[in-house]
């Protein structure tokens, strides 16, 4: 097998070489309901070294770079995101694919750096977009004629105050990070 040119491929690609995949197989094929994203994205994470690397990045109170490194997964998603719109554009289907799978593997992937239960996450996200009504939402134009979610009136959005993980962390200022650099100058 080739090993594929961009590093984050590329680690997936390591991942199941040395341990395989973590999926069921059917009849020789994989079923979509038998990945768990979230634990696969985390064991990818503890054999890269990641949660160790954050963790000493919290333990040196480093929010600078917490925040540096949040930013590059943004920029990470919209990097991928414009590949799926490439591969959208030049009708590149397994391109089209791979990438929407890509921007999954980022998004879960930041969730699980920054300590957040992304199943938890999901069933919220998803309990309250069951709860919305079939209807068509006037501010966003559907030529389509597909029947669009409408939040009904006693409609309420998913609540992740309580698991949020170590998310402050990765958003402190360069003024907390000053402020903490001056009171451990002090202190010394």
């Amino acid at each position: 097998m080739k090993e594929p040119e961009r590093y984050y491929e590329w680690m997936l690609w390591k991942l199941r070489q040395t341990k395989g995949t973590n999926m069921n197989k059917a009849n020789g094929k994989t079923t979509a309901y038998d990945a768990n994203w979230s634990k696969d994205i985390h064991n990818m994470h503890r054999k890269f070294g990641v949660h160790e690397w954050v963790k000493k990045m919290i333990d040196k109170k480093d929010y600078y770079t917490l925040h540096e490194f949040l930013q590059f997964r943004m920029r990470f998603l919209d990097e991928e995101l414009n590949e799926t719109k490439e591969a959208i554009k030049y009708r590149h289907a397994d391109d089209i694919v791979d990438g929407l799978i890509d921007l999954c593997v980022i998004a879960i992937g930041t969730l699980d750096i920054l300590g957040v239960n992304a199943n938890q996450a999901w069933n919220r996200v998803h309990r309250a977009n069951m709860a919305k009504e079939v209807g068509q939402k006037e501010s966003r134009p559907n030529d389509l004629g597909l029947p669009d979610m409408i939040k009904p009136d006693d409609w309420v959005g998913p609540d992740h105050k309580d698991n949020t993980g170590n998310t402050d962390m990765f958003l402190k200022s360069k003024n907390d990070v000053d402020i903490w650099r001056k009171v451990n100058i002090e202190m010394t």
